[in-house]
């Protein structure tokens, strides 16, 4: 696996981002590539809140209870979810940006 030097010339760092010290690279660009991702993981997560309770609601008489007992606690769970990682990606960018 090849290795760059980091911007101070003092390790080398890995593709997958470990240095030979062991700790992960910090660059603000990762950094910023997982804030990102956790708000994103959020959205996606709310997105599907919504597909599933909306799914309960459209499914006809015979099977609307079997479909009921399963979508909508799914979709309370997965808006919870989603609710936990977009307030974490705003929180940890707003904290960031501090100074």
């Amino acid at each position: 696996m090849p290795a760059r030097r980091d911007r101070s010339g003092t390790c080398y760092v890995f593709a997958s981002g470990i240095t030979l010290s062991g700790i992960p690279d910090q660059s603000p660009a990762k950094l910023r590539n997982r804030l990102i991702m956790k708000m994103l993981t959020g959205a996606i997560l709310i997105l599907s809140a919504e597909q599933a309770f909306a799914h309960a609601h459209l499914v006809g008489f015979p099977h609307n209870l079997f479909v009921n007992d399963v979508l909508v606690p799914a979709s309370l769970v997965l808006v919870v979810l989603g609710v936990a990682f977009l307030s974490w990606g705003i929180l940890t960018e707003w904290r960031s940006k501090l100074p």
